[in-house]
């Protein structure tokens, strides 16, 4: 139990922190920096915890033994290089630092730039509670999302070249961003506002068939283009891998979708946001024969998310609003609780806290 109060603890703190901190002029002033500190270093002084957490140390070692000739010889570079540098100066301690900084800190700016008519606390808490633990598994996958997620706004300026760039330097760091390229096709460019429905209609139905048919359409582009033998793995089956919570986002989508008329935000970048969420719950569904590639689907549920949590409260009355945020919140843990104590995923609990072991 006195794990969970220590990451409750530090998420409430973090949450209210940043979003006071958004309320103030200047991305980074002191709120935010005392909120972007404490959940740093919830992930600086993690020691053994989390199912990978001793495969992660591994690689850091190996990174930090090679020559700079192997890292650049690596396919996801940045990772690479950054586990390399951080691991040789500071240890385990500065290497989950930065990267729990890269993962924590283009999210904030996300919401206090891109998005600053949403609950702050809301968005933030609830992605605290669903994803950042849950990155200490998969933490380069986590670093490519959170760069998506600040990258998407290229998408909705129309800008190319730029939201390419953020897609490179996010494969940098796992090879499966190129995923989220899907976002651009998404957004009306002429118009400055989502697809219309005939479109977006098309689009699902494509990545249906796709979903449905991943390791035909894997195996064939890893297959015929040599730069994509690196994803070849995604094709191999895992029969009977266990998709529990493909069951819980279904019903997250169906509560959104009631909602979806009542939210009062007048922000076009929404209608992306349910296609995005609808989008991974079909790639879900590979949960049941590939673990992995389910994961893919975080690309499109975490900014999906994070974005309509925060825009939940919009949909009542004023006094209501507050009372929605906290119901989102107390949502948000439950779901840790029932995922990380009851069910013990991820070996998150109990949670060790050592800043100066080896």
């Amino acid at each position: 139990m006195g794990s969970l109060l220590v990451y409750f603890g530090v998420f409430a703190i973090g949450a209210l922190f940043l979003n006071e901190g958004r309320k103030k002029s200047g991305a980074i002033n002191l709120w935010s920096i005392i909120g972007l500190f404490v959940l740093i270093m919830l992930a600086a002084g993690r020691y053994h915890v989390g199912t990978d957490y001793n495969t992660y140390i591994q690689m850091f070692e190996r990174y930090a033994s090679q020559s700079w000739t192997q890292v650049f010889t690596s396919s996801e570079i940045l990772f690479v290089a950054t586990a390399k540098v951080c691991y040789t100066l500071g240890g385990r301690v500065l290497t989950w630092a930065v990267f729990a900084g890269l993962t924590v800190i283009p999210i904030y700016l996300t919401i206090y730039r891109q998005y600053p008519k949403l609950y702050g606390v809301a968005a933030f808490f609830s992605f605290l509670c669903f994803y950042y633990a849950f990155s200490f598994n998969i933490t380069r996958q986590f670093i490519a999302i959170a760069l998506v997620i600040w990258g998407m706004q290229f998408v909705f300026k129309n800008k190319l070249l730029p939201f390419l760039i953020v897609i490179v330097l996010a494969t940098g760091f796992h090879l499966s961003a190129p995923i989220a390229g899907l976002v651009w096709f998404l957004w009306d460019h002429k118009k400055n506002e989502s697809v219309n429905s005939q479109k977006r209609v098309a689009i699902l139905i494509v990545v249906t068939i796709i979903v449905f048919g991943y390791q035909e359409v894997i195996t064939y582009m890893t297959g015929h283009i040599s730069v994509l033998g690196n994803y070849a793995s995604y094709a191999n089956t895992n029969i009977g891998g266990q998709n529990r919570d493909l069951y819980l986002y279904i019903v997250e989508l169906a509560i959104l979708l009631l909602l979806k008329g009542k939210m009062r935000c007048d922000d076009s970048r929404v209608e992306v946001m349910y296609s995005l969420l609808i989008i991974s719950v079909l790639i879900g569904f590979t949960g049941f024969t590939h673990p992995q590639v389910k994961r893919l689907a975080y690309y499109y549920s975490v900014p999906a998310k994070l974005i309509l949590f925060g825009y939940v409260p919009t949909c009542f009355a004023e006094n209501s609003k507050k009372v929605s945020v906290v119901l989102i919140c107390m949502y948000a843990v439950a779901y840790f609780v029932l995922t990380a104590y009851i069910l013990g995923e991820a070996h998150l609990i109990p949670y060790h806290f050592n800043l100066f072991a080896v």
